[in-house]
C-alpha cells in the first residue's frame, strides 16, 4: 500500500512539470462550459474525458474505487503492417481513367479488388486502467462531480468521516502529461492504493464458414 499524505498528486504517462493554470470561478464566465453531477459515473459512457491529443483519459469519479480509463495514441493491437497493395499507384490512374470515360460502375468494380485495402487496420487499444482505492471513503456525503471544458479541468468533491476531499485532473499538451491532485482539509488524512489493470479490450478471431471469413470483436 502506498501513503499519499495531505496532498497527493499522482502523474501519469511520462515524468513531466505540469505548468501552473489558475483556475476560475464559473461567474467569471458569461456563459460558463461546464457537466456536473451529483453522483459518480456508472458505466464508460458517463465517465468524463481528459486529454491533448496523444494522452486520454476518462474519470468515473469513485470517491472509494476511482476508476481512471487510460489512452495512449501507439497502443494498437497486431503486429506493424502495411495496409496498401503493391502497384496501387497504376490501379489509381487506371480508376481515374475510367471514371473520365463514365464508366462508373466498373470503375468501383475495379476499385474494390484493385485499390482497397487488404484489411481494416488493427483495433485501438486502452492502456489500461490505472485504480485508487481508498476504502474508507465508501460512505460519503456532499458529493459533486464536473468537467469544466472552459478551462480543461475535471473534480470531484465529497466529504468522509467529517473531511472534506477534493480531485483534480488536467491534461497538459505543453508539458505532454496527464495529472490528479488530491486534497483535503485536514492533514495526513489521505491514505489510498493504486493499481494499474491491464486488459484489453478488442480480442479477434477470424471464422471461416461456408468460404466466407468472420472477425468476431468481444469485450
Amino acid at each position: 500500500m502506498q501513503i499519499i499524505r495531505y496532498t497527493a498528486f499522482l502523474t501519469i504517462a511520462f515524468i513531466g512539470v505540469i505548468g501552473c493554470n489558475k483556475y476560475l470561478d464559473h461567474e467569471d464566465y458569461e456563459q460558463p462550459m461546464w457537466l456536473w453531477y451529483d453522483k459518480p459515473a456508472s458505466d464508460w459512457n458517463e465517465a468524463l474525458p481528459i486529454g491533448n491529443g496523444r494522452l486520454g483519459m476518462m474519470i468515473y469519479g469513485h470517491p472509494s474505487y476511482e476508476r481512471m480509463h487510460l489512452n495512449e495514441e501507439t497502443i494498437w493491437a497486431g503486429e506493424p503492417g502495411n495496409n496498401i497493395r503493391s502497384g496501387i499507384a497504376n490501379s489509381i490512374n487506371e480508376t481515374r481513367a475510367m471514371l473520365k470515360n463514365k464508366q462508373y460502375i466498373k470503375a468501383q468494380k475495379y476499385a474494390q479488388n484493385n485499390i482497397y485495402s487488404l484489411n481494416n487496420g488493427m483495433p485501438y487499444q486502452p492502456v489500461g486502467d490505472l485504480i485508487m482505492e481508498v476504502p474508507s471513503h465508501s460512505v460519503y456525503t456532499d458529493y459533486y462531480r464536473e468537467l469544466d471544458i472552459t478551462e480543461a479541468i475535471s473534480y470531484v468533491s465529497y466529504s468522509a468521516d467529517s473531511i472534506n476531499f477534493k480531485k483534480e485532473w488536467l491534461s497538459s499538451l505543453v508539458d505532454d502529461v496527464m495529472v490528479m491532485r488530491m486534497t483535503s482539509d485536514v492533514a495526513e488524512s489521505i491514505s489510498a492504493k493504486k493499481d494499474i489493470n491491464q486488459k484489453p479490450i478488442f480480442e479477434y478471431d477470424i471464422v471461416t464458414e461456408a468460404g466466407k471469413s468472420y472477425r468476431i470483436y468481444s469485450l
